[in-house]
């Protein structure tokens, strides 16, 4: 839902979503059509945000581990630590350029997801929040509608939604 949500422009119903996701759920894979390479770095660059504070809330973890299954990353690269060899993406240089390495067709689902792992313990530290930011001007998206979505999902979270 997380990726829908990304991609379907504000004001589709409902049933204009259900017309996109496929009948046969079994075309579908949750992967977004993504080689285990390109999977690995969004995981990196979701641990990255969640680790930005210093602290890793349960929720950010599950969040993180609900990905890793649904993207299908190895167990066992998901909890030894830092996914990847590199450790996570503290700096934020670094995770601009690993978002640029990322498909076109992908980027603005990965920005989503980053939104949603940032919100997930119900507040958005100023760290979290300067990675997000340097990840919507790595890609080109206005910082005004990322400030925006950051509103919507910590609003909907702490609603208990």
């Amino acid at each position: 839902r997380l990726v829908l949500d990304a991609t379907i422009r504000r004001g589709t119903s409902w049933s204009a979503r259900q017309r996109w996701r496929p009948r046969d759920r079994s075309q579908y894979d949750g992967r977004m059509g993504m080689g285990l390479e390109e999977r690995t770095k969004i995981c990196k660059l979701i641990e990255a945000v969640i680790a930005a504070d210093g602290v890793i809330a349960l929720e950010e973890r599950e969040f993180l581990l609900r990905v890793a299954r649904r993207f299908e990353i190895p167990y066992e690269l998901t909890e030894i630590g830092p996914i990847g060899d590199d450790g996570p993406l503290s700096d934020p240089g670094r995770a601009s350029a690993l978002l640029r390495q990322l498909s076109p067709d992908n980027q603005a689902r990965v920005m989503a997801l980053l939104v949603e792992s940032a919100v997930t313990d119900g507040e958005v530290h100023p760290t979290e929040r300067t990675l997000l930011m340097v990840a919507a001007a790595a890609l080109d998206i206005d910082a005004a509608a990322v400030e925006e979505r950051i509103a919507r999902r910590l609003a909907h979270v702490r609603s208990g939604g």
